[in-house]
């Protein structure tokens, strides 16, 4: 029958600096996490496509992210808002805004389709916050005038004050 082995009390690796096979250590480690770490920058930050634009976006791409300005004219009667469309193609999804500010706060009005070389009549108490208030003619004045759309060249914007 074998004796049994009597072993001493085990060493901790950690605080002894031994380092146990199969643990991350030493300076291949570390320089595989820097080269893994420059890599990724490298790509998130710093890839340039091969046709020379930065970031890899193709020129198409670039041109359709930035909006349209539209040839509009807005006019206000007092009650109610001409807005005319003096381009040549129709203006689809169009978010008509009085007063908005920076962050969207302004009164708010959605006309499905603005048709090309034509004025559109909007009544002012048709527009309204997000809470439902209305804008008044009557006790309030309209500072500011802006459009959003689709057009068949991407987004379209506009933006015209009062003064």
């Amino acid at each position: 029958m074998a004796k049994a082995r009597k072993e001493g009390p085990k060493e901790d690796p950690i605080s002894s600096g031994t380092p146990v096979q199969g643990d991350p250590g030493g300076w291949e480690y570390t320089l595989l996490v820097a080269l893994v770490a420059i890599g990724l920058f490298w790509y998130a930050f710093g890839y340039e496509s091969r046709n020379g634009i930065g970031g890899g976006v193709p020129p198409q791409a670039q041109a359709q992210s930035e909006p349209r300005k539209l040839g509009a004219a807005v006019r206000f009667t007092g009650t109610q808002f001409l807005i005319s469309n003096n381009d040549a193609f129709i203006w689809s999804n169009c978010e008509l805004e009085i007063n908005g500010g920076i962050v969207r706060g302004g009164y708010q009005f959605t006309a499905p389709v603005i048709q090309a070389q034509s004025t559109s009549t909007v009544g002012a108490m048709q527009f309204a916050k997000s809470e439902g208030e209305r804008f008044n003619p009557v006790s309030m004045k309209a500072n500011s005038f802006s459009i959003a759309c689709d057009t068949p060249q991407g987004k379209g914007h506009f933006f015209g004050e009062w003064k």
